[in-house]
């Protein structure tokens, strides 16, 4: 009888022997997912820093001037291929009705030595900026 109490002495010993390595398995299991949950989120963090701001994306983009150069020769004028008017008379530009609400926005004429700078006031339609562009640049290929 005394090998039987011996040997459940020794089993219940082996039972709390691996019960103890299952919860320190657990505790470094659980200790790894701390650490790569930490890590993500630092790596979330650094990236938020990265990202541009709303209002820092907006103010770059209204830095960023609709500026094209054009070659023209003194005093050139330009005149619509839609209604003949004379949009450009080698100073000023003067919008007509094929520009639609364009037609009364700024268009910035600067000279330069071998032509002029075109830019747009803000609001001008992508499309009538290169329709204006064309009809400058059609004389001179």
């Amino acid at each position: 009888m005394a090998s039987g109490k011996v040997q459940k002495l020794i089993d219940e010993k082996l039972a709390l022997h691996d019960l103890a390595e299952k919860v320190v398995d657990n505790k470094l299991m659980q200790r790894d997912a701390v650490h790569q949950l930490v890590m993500r989120k630092l790596t979330d963090m650094i990236e938020e820093p990265k990202k541009k701001r709303p209002l820092t994306e907006f103010l770059e983009k209204s830095k960023k001037k609709h500026e094209y150069s054009v070659v023209m020769a003194k005093g050139e004028n330009a005149d619509c291929p839609d209604c003949g008017k004379n949009i450009f008379n080698g100073k000023v530009f003067s919008g007509c009705v094929c520009f639609g609400d364009d037609m009364e926005r700024k268009v910035f004429i600067k000279k330069e030595k071998d032509g002029i700078k075109v830019r747009f006031s803000k609001g001008w339609d992508e499309e009538n900026i290169e329709m204006l562009l064309e009809v400058l640049r059609k004389k001179h290929g």
